[in-house]
């Protein structure tokens, strides 16, 4: 480097040679300078060039890294490392292919594989498991570098997408346990339904049959025991409304679909020969015998009396609905 009168500086490459004569003494030298400025400027914007270019690499918030077409990993930047889990020399030859996780394996392979025999580009999404069990998603693309219209190899980024994948995951999730509530919903609101429908039944006849006794009772003086069955059957109509009115009223148990059950001991005989007896009012309306033919010993059973109660007069209800009215 010399600096010339202006002030100058110059780069030049200096050359001497000897000079002997015939005798071959040395008799002086010959000096070359040649300016080489110019390429040494040139190599310092390359250095400096290069400098910029490892240091946004390095800086990267993206995975970089070069393969050959054999697929051997000739540079990763720290992120690229950061997000499989594995440094250049450990992802030697096809080790890199270790860090997909085992589900993934076969098919990024496949595809990376596929693509670098047709020197295409690639893209794949697809997840690496670290060594200590760390799940990592990534987006990976890579493109063919071309030399002089020849491909070397392979630049590559992997993009981490893990926070979108979990978002991804939360998200169906609730549409999972929306789906199921709205399910739970519906189903609450037939059982409700269905639920509403029987108890408006078990009303219609309890109702009718205090209506059919009253009305029996002011047509004409009845005999004081036929006056105390009717009053009876009244009385029992009563209690079976009142049961059901407190069913509706029980919201929750409406909702659920569900009605209470008071389980105790009771006489299976009794509860016939009084569901009948409840019953006889309609049935004499529609000009049809009904009769009962029980043992008269007890029956003791477990259940709910007034369940059960329903389920009797319900069958007989229904037997009366299709029985046809005798011809007189």
């Amino acid at each position: 480097m010399s600096s010339r009168k202006d002030g100058t500086t110059l780069w030049v490459a200096a050359s001497l040679s000897a000079c002997r004569d015939d005798d071959g003494r040395l008799v002086g030298f010959v000096a070359v300078h040649r300016d080489v400025t110019d390429r040494k400027h040139a190599e310092a914007k390359l250095r400096e060039s290069e400098a910029r270019m490892r240091a946004l690499v390095d800086a990267s918030p993206l995975g970089i890294d070069i393969m050959d077409l054999s697929g051997h990993p000739v540079f990763y930047n720290p992120k690229c490392m950061e997000l499989h889990g594995l440094d250049l020399a450990a992802a030697h030859d096809r080790g890199w292919t270790e860090a997909i996780h085992p589900d993934d394996r076969a098919r990024v392979m496949a595809s990376w594989y596929q693509a670098a025999g047709t020197r295409a580009p690639w893209a794949e999404t697809y997840r690496f498991l670290h060594r200590n069990g760390r799940v990592v998603w990534v987006s990976g693309r890579a493109a063919p570098m071309f030399v002089e219209g020849e491909p070397i190899g392979y630049v590559g980024t992997l993009e981490d997408i893990t926070a979108l994948k979990q978002a991804e995951a939360d998200r169906e999730q609730l549409l999972a346990a929306e789906r199921e509530l709205r399910m739970e919903a519906e189903r609450a609101a037939r059982q409700r339904d269905e639920t509403l429908a029987i108890v408006a039944h078990d009303l219609r006849n309890f109702i009718g049959t205090i209506l059919l006794c009253v009305a029996r009772l002011e047509r004409s003086g009845p005999c004081e025991e036929e006056r105390a069955r009717r009053v009876g059957v009244i009385k029992r109509s009563a209690e079976a409304t009142e049961h059901l009115i407190r069913d509706l009223l029980d919201a929750s148990r409406v909702e659920a679909g569900t009605l209470a059950i008071e389980r105790s001991r009771m006489d299976c005989a009794a509860l016939l020969r009084g569901v009948v007896e409840l019953m006889q009012p309609r049935a004499a309306e529609l000009g049809i015998s009904l009769d009962c033919a029980v043992a008269e010993d007890p029956m003791e059973v477990s259940g709910d009396r007034d369940r059960l109660m329903q389920v009797l007069v319900n069958l007989l209800d229904n037997a009366l609905k299709f029985t046809p009215s005798p011809v007189g």
